[in-house]
């Protein structure tokens, strides 16, 4: 990247950041039941409704149906871009494609053999990663209309590879699992996939979405000691995972989703009631309940946030008297 281009998207971030720092309360939009997986800069978000029906939900309330490919049975999306790009996959009961959707029509991004496929991400130029499945696990991969579908390898030791995010730059991030390999990883076409391990005294890590800085967001896990998940944050300036914590007598958490503030989305469980909060994380305000952010006797029960856009807005799943339904959250 340019020194210029460099400079510019880091004074766009400062800026940005001061904007967001004073926002400390949230709008809801209630986007029907079901949930809410994924949103744009133009504020278009991804919805699935309970019956496994996706769409494309655009701000004024319109809808465009994400069909499955001819002869499959359902489809589900996990990631739009700013051009209204969509990607997810389409299922059979004995097959999956890897799809990408313009205007609402399905493309069969194909497979790197085998049966099965799924996307789960886009960036701005339309690039596109996720897994395909081989006899031995999975292989993450990353399609272009150039190119195609190529794999993105494993890490050392391990069988299964799987993508989940893309930035502008084409860096791609995930997990990997295999014999004493159970880590997130960032992939470049530089560098290969590098391990970006795991929190001190975890065993595990997992890598679910990176911005345009090339900060990653994810969770690292002790699943063989007492230990819970913790959200965490990596970027290649510390050049290790930072622990993001949890909500005030929560037992662990994850994060999910990230914009290129900086802000961080997720959701952070409580073992004693059996029940998980939606949070927002940002430097200078640290972990924050999305339930303590919105308007008293809303009657919502935020219990999952899925992505935020650099806009600030929030997109996720939870509960509204009693129903589960997606939401989008505005800052006001």
């Amino acid at each position: 990247m340019a020194k210029a281009n460099r400079l510019a998207l880091s004074v766009l971030v400062v800026l940005s950041f001061a904007a967001f720092a004073a926002a400390q309360s949230y709008t809801v939009t209630d986007l029907g039941p079901g949930g809410a997986n994924a949103i744009n800069s133009l504020g278009d978000v991804l919805v699935q409704d309970p019956n496994l029906n996706s769409f494309v939900w655009a701000p004024g309330g319109s809808l465009l149906a994400l069909p499955p490919l001819a002869g499959d049975s359902t489809a589900i999306a996990f990631s739009i871009n700013s051009r209204g790009l969509v990607v997810g996959g389409s299922e059979s009961h004995t097959s999956s494609s890897a799809v990408l959707w313009t205007n609402g029509v399905p493309l069969d991004l194909g497979t790197l053999g085998g049966t099965s496929s799924t996307a789960t991400g886009i960036n701005a130029s339309g690039e596109v990663v996720g897994l395909n499945g081989i006899p031995t696990g999975a292989e993450a991969f990353l399609w272009t209309e150039a190119t195609g579908m190529q794999g993105l390898g494993f890490l050392r030791g391990s069988t299964v590879s799987i993508a989940d995010g893309i930035n502008r730059f084409g860096q791609v991030v995930g997990y990997a699992i295999g014999v004493n390999v159970d880590d997130a990883f960032i992939w470049s076409k530089t560098t290969g996939m590098k391990d970006l391990g795991r929190l001190p005294g975890y065993d595990s890590s997992g890598a679910s979405a990176i911005n345009d800085l090339g900060q990653v967001a994810g969770f690292s896990q002790c699943i063989n000691c007492s230990l819970e998940t913790h959200a965490t944050l990596w970027s290649k300036a510390k050049g290790s995972m930072h622990d993001l914590g949890v909500l005030p007598g929560a037992s662990s958490s994850a994060a999910h989703g990230i914009n290129n503030v900086g802000q961080v989305v997720g959701a952070s469980y409580y073992s004693a009631t059996n029940e998980s909060h939606a949070f927002v994380w940002s430097p200078s305000t640290g972990m924050l309940d999305l339930n303590t952010l919105i308007p008293a006797n809303s009657g919502w029960f935020l219990q999952y946030a899925l992505a935020i856009n650099d806009k600030g807005q929030i997109v996720g799943y939870g509960l509204l008297n009693g129903q589960g339904e997606g939401f989008l959250l505005t800052p006001q």
